[in-house]
């Protein structure tokens, strides 16, 4: 049977809440208060199980009942406490309030650790892309010729391809106009082969003339000693 009661919040300052109910006396004919019991403000509402029963006189589950009650509090009673609790307790606010504080701070680390992981990602992408390079650079110099071998190489290929070209301007009717002048310019009315040989001429002197004085300075080639001619 439920019980016909009021749920008076606490005073400001106080944690106290009281249950009243109200009598009509007949003989003053007028409503006076009872005072049924109370419990705290803070009271968590999940303690009051669903089906609990508290007599007069008596204090179960947080709750103290005046033995001026004149039933027992039963489930229907105390799932009005209940649903006060979640309302006007301070135990909910407070749960609420802690819930928030927890999520803010998920979200404050959750976000602080996808910054770190979004920094460390991209300091690895720049090393791995420097290393990448690095080591495709290291590749490429592995695979080819020092630049002494290499140029070894490419005047046996700029040989071979004078005397092909040579060849077949020869078959083509064209020949050297003078083979003994070292020509290094020709004008536009020159031969293919005149073109040909000043070509050869400039890879020979001043191409060679270059690596030679580039040699000398290194100090890894001896200077030419003039020979004096006796007379």
């Amino acid at each position: 049977m439920k019980n016909n009661f009021v749920i008076n919040s606490p005073r400001p300052g106080r944690s106290t809440v009281t249950m009243v109910t109200h009598v009509y006396d007949h003989d003053t004919r007028r409503t006076r208060t009872v005072y049924l019991g109370s419990f705290s403000v803070g009271l968590d509402p999940d303690v009051l199980p669903p089906d609990g029963c508290i007599p007069p006189g008596s204090r179960c589950h947080g709750i103290s009942l005046s033995t001026a009650a004149t039933t027992d509090f039963g489930p229907e009673d105390l799932a009005v406490i209940r649903e006060w609790l979640e309302v006007h307790g301070s135990h909910c606010r407070e749960q609420a309030a802690r819930r928030v504080r927890v999520q803010a701070e998920q979200d404050r680390r959750a976000g602080e650790t996808e910054a770190l992981r979004r920094q460390v990602e991209a300091e690895l992408r720049v090393r791995v892309e420097q290393e990448l390079r690095e080591s495709m650079e290291q590749e490429r110099r592995a695979s080819e010729p020092e630049p002494v071998d290499a140029a070894m190489m490419a005047l046996d290929r700029a040989a071979e391809y004078i005397v092909q070209l040579a060849a077949q301007l020869r078959a083509d009717g064209h020949e050297v106009s003078n083979i003994r002048r070292a020509i290094v310019k020709v004008g536009a009315s020159a031969s293919p082969l005149d073109l040909l040989q000043a070509r050869a001429n400039r890879v020979r002197l001043e191409g060679f003339a270059r690596f030679e004085a580039g040699c000398k300075s290194a100090r890894v080639m001896a200077h030419r000693s003039r020979q004096r001619v006796a007379k």
